[in-house]
């Protein structure tokens, strides 16, 4: 863990600033934008992400900005927009910690997942009872008879999967675990936050020599696209340059075809979604997995 907060420090001083600062961001870079491409900035009205996204296109087509400027400015407008549920880690990519777990079991899951920090459950899977630091479980004397792990978790702020990001955010910073656990209306356990999920939000994932994470889109030799189903919809949009209701009720690529479709599909169902082609190749389980995407002809 320690070597991994090394290389993302720079990047997590950022993030630690985004809260207020998304706003500000947008408001600063349009003007920017604006004022190098020689308008002044005060607009009779608001602009639309339509129009931002427009003028930010301009400027990286005249060499005004950098492309991976445009990619951090579309990544800001990006999470803007989302909710805890987009933001997640999705609960069954969550290694937990159990109550009943054995030392050895927990310093494995420690050295497996090489996190600093996991969520502790205390027997059903929706009990989840707060944070263990491996910091903690390695400064605690564990050979003492009186050694209580319950001691070592810390309480966690717990948020809502529909929360808007900037909420989030402020949560996220108020943490002293730098990490919230999102419910359902239901209160069940849908899965967690880090700093690190804002990051690749806007930035992308990140790479990890030793990890076996499949890539969100890979682009194979004929054109066509094979796209991961978690893959957040908005960021698909932007690349295949398609539109989105504002008020949809999915976060994924697999969620948009589950509306598209209007059914579960099944292996080799395709779907058309404005001029693509995305047959499902892959399912895990119900879950869609994997998805062939291609411009139809």
């Amino acid at each position: 863990p320690e070597d991994v907060a090394a290389r993302v420090a720079p990047a997590m001083r950022m993030v630690s600033r985004i809260a207020a600062p998304l706003v500000w961001l947008l408001d600063k870079s349009g003007q920017l934008v604006l004022g190098l491409l020689g308008q002044s900035g005060k607009a009779e009205r608001d602009l639309s992400d339509e129009e931002i996204k427009m003028v930010i296109s301009e400027a990286a087509s005249a060499g005004v900005i950098e492309h991976a400027e445009t990619q951090m400015i579309a990544g800001v407008m990006r999470i803007a927009d989302r909710t805890a549920r987009g933001l997640m880690t999705p609960r069954h990519e969550v290694v937990t910690v159990d109550m009943t777990d054995s030392l050895s079991d927990i310093a494995e899951k420690f050295r497996d997942t090489r996190r600093s920090r996991l969520p502790v459950r205390d027997g059903d899977a929706e009990n989840m009872i707060g944070v263990l630091t491996a910091a903690d479980l390695l400064a605690a004397d564990t050979a003492d008879p009186e050694f209580d792990l319950r001691a070592l978790v810390h309480q966690t702020p717990v948020v809502h999967e529909g929360m808007d990001s900037l909420a989030v955010i402020e949560r996220l910073r108020e943490s002293a675990v730098h990490m919230v656990l999102v419910y359902d209306e239901y209160g069940h356990f849908e899965g967690i936050i880090t700093p690190m999920d804002l990051l690749e939000a806007i930035t992308g994932e990140f790479s990890d020599s030793g990890s076996d994470d499949e890539p969100k889109i890979t682009l194979r030799e004929d054109g066509s696209m094979l796209v991961a189903g978690w893959m957040q919809v908005d960021e698909f949009a932007d690349r295949m340059g398609i539109k989105l209701d504002a008020d949809r009720e999915f976060e994924t690529v697999a969620g948009l075809v589950l509306e598209v479709a209007g059914a579960l599909p099944q292996v080799g169902d395709v779907v058309s979604i404005q001029g693509w082609r995305v047959e499902v190749v892959d399912l895990d389980g119900r879950r869609i997995d994997k998805l062939l995407v291609s411009k139809e002809k």
